[in-house]
């Protein structure tokens, strides 16, 4: 309903294009691991393990800033984010 929403000269408008900043900030952390055996000189196995989102952390979405929505502050979708993925890798150097 456009007869609710505050007129341009109100003090209290909302922002069309700082929507996004009231959003969670992007708080990932991805590591590896990596070691080395050497068997021989010229022969050695690299094992290495990397770990994508450690803490299995779910991102959110900017909450709703309309102000006639019947949503308005409500999140209302993830956005798409990686779920915790495990890569493990062997690797024989000769």
């Amino acid at each position: 309903m456009a007869a609710r929403q505050p007129a341009a000269f109100h003090r209290r408008v909302f922002p069309i294009r700082l929507g996004n900043v009231r959003a969670d900030g992007l708080n990932r952390m991805d590591t590896n691991v990596q070691r080395e055996f050497r068997f021989k000189e010229d022969l050695a196995l690299q094992l290495r393990l990397d770990v994508l989102n450690v803490f299995n952390r779910s991102q959110f979405a900017a909450p709703v800033v309309d102000p006639v929505s019947t949503n308005f502050g409500r999140v209302t979708n993830h956005t798409a984010t990686t779920m915790r993925f495990l890569l493990v890798q062997a690797r024989i150097r000769f």
